[in-house]
């Protein structure tokens, strides 16, 4: 279905690998959107992009 948001396919991280990739993402001063199986979390809720999520 068009626009339903389903999920088609999902990989799923080992915990010690997304730490990882967060402090590698961060460390560049890029934002980092944590995407779960439920929700997403950002950091900082002013950051570009963020409101219209």
């Amino acid at each position: 279905m068009i626009g339903s948001l389903l999920v088609f396919r999902q990989y799923l991280l080992p915990a010690a690998s997304t730490r990882q990739t967060i402090r590698t993402i961060s460390g560049h001063g890029l934002d980092v959107w944590l995407y779960t199986d439920r929700e997403w979390f950002v950091r900082d809720l002013q950051a570009p992009h963020v409101a219209r999520e």
